[in-house]
């Protein structure tokens, strides 16, 4: 697995999103803290909002984004999962793989994949504000 762009940004803006001092955030703002373009930032915003993790709040004045949950309870993984085509690390994972023949390498690849997964799990937005 190779994080992609995307799922970087969604990561970048979601820790923005949190940092902010405003409750509600503009598309323009966000996408100034983040240095992407305000499309980028509105189809990430989407897939965010679509997955629960932020909300949206239209109107004339104080319209923008806001997160839906506290920090400590949106993971990388939650941030990340829609933005990737696979959370596997490996092709091997997937069954196609002629590793699959080889027990000592699935294994590796099987427990380095859990080990991937619960990090992005247990990894907050929370945690990365206090970095």
């Amino acid at each position: 697995m190779q994080i992609n762009k995307t799922s970087d940004t969604a990561i970048a803006l979601s820790v923005a999103l949190a940092r902010s001092e405003d409750t509600v955030v503009n598309s323009h703002a966000l996408s100034d803290r983040v240095g992407c373009s305000y499309h980028y930032t509105q189809q990430i915003m989407g897939k965010l909002r679509d997955q629960g993790i932020i909300g949206v709040k239209r109107g004339p004045s104080n319209s923008g984004y806001y997160l839906c949950r506290p920090v400590e309870e949106i993971s990388l993984y939650d941030v990340i999962a829609p933005f990737e085509k696979s959370m596997q690390i490996d092709s091997a994972l997937s069954g196609d793989s002629t590793l699959r023949e080889e027990p000592q390498v699935t294994e590796f690849w099987d427990e380095t994949q859990k080990i991937v997964d619960q990090k992005l799990k247990e990894t907050s937005v929370q945690d990365l504000l206090d970095d």
